[in-house]
């Protein structure tokens, strides 16, 4: 990794601002002061659309890096051309194997909008001197929402009686409603 006198104050905090982020209607959206230092800092994210396209906002990211270039899918020929030049790369599900974190030297963070990291290979990018992060506070919200709604699901015993309403049992009831 570069000595942090070399890297940009928001390159230690990325990996804690990706919770907030943004989408453009366009397929490639270039974002970022021009800085043509040489201590540029470049970031991709290789497949927005992975996470639900148009309900993000990217916001966070502008003034972190000099330039960030978004990709709604990135296809495994496609990585290399997308990752050459970057300092960060943020992913949900594209895989950073071995060999392609060896072909890109420039990066030094790997940022992942998921739980895990199986598609990192994370013994190379230790070697490499790659950090790898996941997101902070990755789906908080949407993870409190379906717990409430799988308690009141539960609770109202709402799947028993859709069940029973698509197979008729209320249509069948002697009684105005399902008393069961």
């Amino acid at each position: 990794m570069a000595p942090q006198s070399q890297c940009k104050p928001g390159l230690a905090v990325l990996a804690s601002c990706c919770s907030g982020l943004a989408v453009s209607g366009a397929d490639v959206v270039t974002s970022g002061p021009s800085n043509t230092s040489e201590f540029a800092m470049h970031g991709v994210f290789l497949d927005l659309d992975s996470l639900a396209a148009g309900d993000l906002d990217l916001s966070a990211f502008d003034g972190l890096l000099d330039s960030w270039q978004t990709f709604p899918l990135t296809a495994p020929e496609q990585r290399l051309e997308r990752v050459a030049g970057a300092d960060i790369v943020v992913t949900n599900k594209v895989v950073l194997d071995e060999e392609l974190l060896r072909a890109a030297p420039g990066i030094r963070l790997i940022s992942l909008t998921a739980t895990g990291y199986n598609n990192v290979a994370i013994d190379t990018a230790r070697e490499l001197g790659i950090a790898v992060s996941n997101v902070v506070a990755y789906a908080t919200d949407s993870v409190a929402q379906h717990v409430f709604a799988l308690m009141l699901a539960h609770h109202t015993r709402l799947l028993d009686y859709s069940r029973a309403v698509r197979d008729g049992v209320w249509s069948r009831s002697e009684q105005f409603c399902l008393l069961d």
